[in-house]
């Protein structure tokens, strides 16, 4: 499938231009420790950002360094977010901040069981401010309808599909870029999308496919 520059380009431009104008202060996105922005990635996985908020909170001034985390015998994380599996992929992280604080690249942060591609990526992007691409389902939806994607599971590792989102995330402003693309998949391009109020429906080939059958 080919994608026209102009269509990146336009898409770009009204995403960051929705991004800045809608911008959501979460706490984590204003953490100062690495050990905080990758605790916030776990949580938010499957977990909607709402529901994380208050237990992030709570997180942070209870275990302000991994040590803190790993004298607490049995630490409960996750008793109000779910999926409890989570808590062993913090200790991980936990154990390894202990030993080795400074991790910017990404093979760093893979190394960690239970760290994938996305949340490698989130951090780096978003933490370090270094330029990573960040794809997860939030981003497989939006890239899928704006630009005619078939979705399929296999999308999350495609090659093609990381080539073309590696095109659209720009060189320079890439940090403000990635938290509007997952402000956007949340907010407006969500399972039930807002397509009425949508910035992108001009060129967006799901909501052309919504008026051609109405």
């Amino acid at each position: 499938m080919e994608i026209k520059d102009t269509d990146i380009l336009y898409f770009r431009r009204k995403l960051l231009k929705w991004g800045k104008e809608n911008k959501f202060n979460f706490v984590w996105r204003d953490v100062d420790n690495l050990w905080h922005a990758l605790v916030a990635e776990i949580m938010l996985q499957r977990t909607r950002s709402g529901v994380v908020e208050p237990e992030f909170i709570k997180f942070i001034n209870e275990y302000p360094t991994p040590q803190n985390y790993l004298i607490k015998e049995k630490p409960e994380t996750f008793k109000n977010l779910g999926l409890p599996g989570r808590e062993q992929i913090i200790k991980e992280i936990a154990e390894v901040l202990k030993e080795k604080k400074h991790l910017k690249e990404k093979k760093d942060f893979l190394s960690i069981k239970g760290v994938g591609n996305y949340t490698a990526a989130a951090v780096r992007s978003m933490f370090f401010n270094v330029r990573d691409i960040i794809v997860d389902g939030n981003v497989v939806r939006v890239y899928s309808r704006v630009f005619g994607f078939k979705r399929t599971p296999k999308l999350y590792t495609d090659k093609s599909f990381f080539e073309f989102a590696d095109r659209v995330t720009p060189k320079r402003n890439f940090r403000m870029f990635n938290y509007s693309l997952l402000d956007f998949g949340r907010e407006i391009c969500s399972p039930i999308p807002k397509c009425e109020i949508c910035p992108l429906k001009r060129k967006c080939k799901y909501y052309r496919n919504i008026i051609k059958v109405k």
